[in-house]
């Protein structure tokens, strides 16, 4: 049973289907129908079905693919997708897969996802092939009648290069994929094998078949009860075939695929081929006695290759034939074998020498003989030539995080005019960034790749006409998507700043806590410019409004426990007038004697860099290596008299140039957590980053103009009076790439 139920953002499809742009969660629980051994019955036990070794697999409504996993991992993912349309596989085994252990099971179910909704559908993942059993009767089974039997059931689809035998003996049920099959029964009388084929019939997935095979040991006639059972009704046939019906096991045949009509494969010197098929089928219903190759190749010949060998029984020839590519499928007393050259056609494109005047690298001939002496042959050849040669290049600056831009291709010996540049994670699996959209004598430069991993190794290839023609291989790796650090604000050290307080007879020793927004020094990020308005030395009266930091944590958090504060602030030392003991900021009040006036008026600022003792900035910005598009994150924005907060964001290089910058002096007023997102702008393209540098400011005015009023602030946890205009807090930093 599959069950989807909408409830992380892990998964999401960049173009949701619907206007809405709306998500829901997606859970997925998988289980499998099958049967047992009696295969008119359903069974929810019997063989045991790895359930976690499911590959499950969500595909949007384009057919683009946004989710691959196995269900080991799968079950205990939440998976956001947008709203609109899908289509979940769910699949074990081999789709072309024949044998007696090979069952393949799919399910294939569309689905939709609704925002906010429960979205959930169910499915059954069956076998998507055919299973097949054979019941040798009595009277075939017994020697005295017959000197053996054996039954081949195979598909007329020649992509099914496998075929299942089942001796008289045999007990167990094999798979093979549905479609049309063919039954053959072979009976040796005296000391020839007769045949006798069951009309072709199609099967569907999941069908259950049994052939009951017995004969007529009076007339010789082949009787054979057929049962299907398709999940949802049984259906019988019996087929009786007249003994004279019966006929010699054919002789074998040979067909050959991806050779053109003369047999022949054509590849350019130095670059491995992109071949999808090239191979020799043989079916030989009597069984091969033999499978010959005779081999005509200095190439191979000088690494090892044997100029005759029998592939039933290679001997010691195995090693060096595997070596050059040779893949072979056959057992003996097999009917039906392949040939596969792929591989070596790959071996002499990269090791043979073009000589223009005898271009043939190799010709290969395979004969075929069956147990009575009947053979088939057929020779194929490959053919070298000189072909355009292409090298890969990306200049370093064009690789970015999510994206690779113009990447470049050279060639030599002329430029193919299909030539596409081919990127892959693994080297296995492909994806194409198309033809040139520049082309210059022996350049060619292509389409910027989006939607790169980043982080991620990618190498390239170019591709003409079916063949690779880059030669070496050639990778890159993206840039990090890197953060930020303390982007969470959860991590802040407490400090102590000490002052001294007019007394009556000397000055007295005091301290006040101040906040930096790191853990330790050494992993420092941040600073702030506190210090601005930390006062040294006032007067002891109403200390709290003039010793006050325009940075600190708050409980008061978007996510994790703590969010950074920031504070506009007015501190003086005057003394206090008959209002509240506190001179305003046009009006002073009277001096203490012995003491000079000190007052300050500062925004808060935290920014990348290091802070002086006065809170000034010493240093601006920290290494960082990678190149954000846009930077996010959480505010709430306590204006005072009409307040304006300010980011200010720079990307640098090695050489401290700006390459990239955004200054935002418009943030408004939120009493709510809100969300504001800051796009970059790069004026140069050509160069890597070094460092970033990163400004929050609670007010976009100059120190000397902030507006203030008497009022609390709660600073660390702690609610203080003071002089404080407009009140910043940030939270949930992100770089975006």
């Amino acid at each position: 049973m599959l069950l989807l139920s909408a409830c992380s953002d892990r998964f999401s499809d960049s173009r949701p289907d619907c206007p809405e742009g709306g998500t829901g969660d997606v859970v997925i629980t998988l289980d499998a129908d099958i049967r047992n051994e009696n295969i008119n019955v359903k069974s929810a036990s019997g063989e045991e079905i790895p359930v976690d070794d499911f590959w499950v697999e969500i595909f949007n409504s384009k057919s683009k693919r946004l989710y691959c996993e196995k269900y080991a991992e799968a079950k205990d993912d939440v998976i956001n997708l947008n709203t609109g349309n899908y289509r979940l596989l769910a699949k074990h085994g081999d789709s072309l897969g024949v044998g007696f252990d090979k069952p393949f099971y799919m399910a294939d179910v569309a689905f939709a996802v609704e925002a906010r909704k429960d979205n959930s559908v169910s499915a059954v993942a069956k076998l998507a092939n055919v299973k097949v059993k054979v019941i040798f009767g009595e009277n075939l089974s017994n020697t005295e009648f017959y000197g053996d039997c054996f039954a081949i059931v195979r598909n007329s689809d020649r992509k099914v290069k496998s075929e299942l035998k089942f001796r008289k003996d045999e007990t167990r049920a094999g798979y093979i994929p549905a479609g049309e099959l063919i039954l053959e029964v072979y009976a040796k009388i005296g000391d020839s094998y007769k045949y006798y084929p069951v009309e072709a019939k199609s099967y569907s997935p999941n069908d259950f078949v049994t052939f009951e095979i017995d004969a007529d040991v009076r007339s010789g006639d082949v009787t054979v009860a057929l049962t299907i059972d398709d999940s949802v009704e049984v259906l019988e046939k019996t087929v009786v075939i007249p003994a004279d019906s019966a006929l010699p096991a054919a002789e074998p045949v040979m067909s050959m695929d991806g050779f053109d009509n003369e047999g022949a494969v054509y590849m350019s010197s130095g670059t491995a081929p992109k071949i999808d098929e090239l191979d020799i089928d043989i079916n030989a219903p009597a069984e091969l006695s033999s499978l010959m190759l005779e081999i005509n190749s200095d190439c191979l010949a000088s690494g090892g290759v044997p100029s005759t060998v029998d592939l039933l029984n290679p001997g010691t020839a195995l090693t060096a034939l595997k070596k050059a590519g040779f893949v072979w499928y056959v057992t003996t007393s097999s009917t039906v074998a392949v040939v596969d050259f792929k591989l070596v056609a790959a071996y002499l494109a990269m090791n043979g020498v073009y000589d223009p005047s005898s271009p043939e690298a190799a010709s290969v001939k395979v004969t075929a003989k069956d147990k009575k002496g009947r053979e088939v042959a057929g020779t194929v050849r490959f053919i070298l030539e000189q072909g355009a040669v292409a090298r890969v290049n990306v200049a370093d600056v064009n690789v970015w995080a999510t994206r690779i831009v113009s990447p470049e291709a050279f060639f030599d010996n002329g430029m193919p005019k299909d030539a596409t540049l081919e990127y892959s994670t693994d080297g296995v699996r492909w994806e194409s960034a198309g033809a040139p959209v520049k082309i210059s004598s022996d350049k060619a430069v292509y389409a910027t790749i989006d939607g790169l991993e980043p982080g991620t190794g990618y190498c390239f290839r170019v591709v003409s006409a079916g063949q690779v023609i880059s030669k070496g291989d050639y990778s890159i790796v993206t840039e990090q998507a890197a953060q930020l650090g303390n982007s969470g604000m959860e991590s802040w050290t407490t400090q102590l700043h000490h002052y001294k307080t007019k007394g009556l007879i000397s000055d007295n020793n005091e301290t006040r806590d101040w906040y930096r927004p790191w853990a330790s020094e050494d992993e420092a990020w941040w600073d702030v410019n506190s210090k601005k308005t930390l006062a040294t030395y006032t007067s002891q009266q109403y200390a709290e409004y003039k010793v006050v930091p325009t940075v600190s944590y708050s409980s008061d958090a978007a996510e994790g426990s703590c969010s950074a504060q920031l504070v506009s602030t007015f501190i003086c030392n005057m003394a206090s007038d008959v209002d509240d003991g506190i001179g305003g900021a046009g009006n002073l009040g009277g001096s203490i004697t012995g003491m000079g006036v000190e007052y300050a008026k500062a925004a808060g600022e935290m920014f990348i860099g290091t802070s002086s003792e006065d809170g000034s900035h010493a240093s601006e910005g920290h290494s960082f290596t990678s190149r954000p598009s846009s930077l996010s994150f959480k505010y709430k924005y306590d204006s005072y008299d009409n307040d304006v907060f300010k980011v200010t964001v720079r990307v640098e290089d090695a050489s401290g140039n700006v390459i990239a910058s955004k200054e935002m002096s418009d943030g408004r007023a939120s009493s709510g957590w809100a969300s504001m997102t800051i796009e970059l702008d790069y004026s140069v393209l050509d160069r890597k980053a070094a460092r970033i540098y990163v400004c929050f400011r609670s007010s976009s005015l100059a120190d000397e103009d902030i507006t203030y009023r008497k009022t609390k602030v709660t600073i660390a946890g702690t609610t203080k009076n003071g002089y404080i205009g407009s009140v910043l807090k940030v939270d949930d930093l992100q770089l975006n790439y």
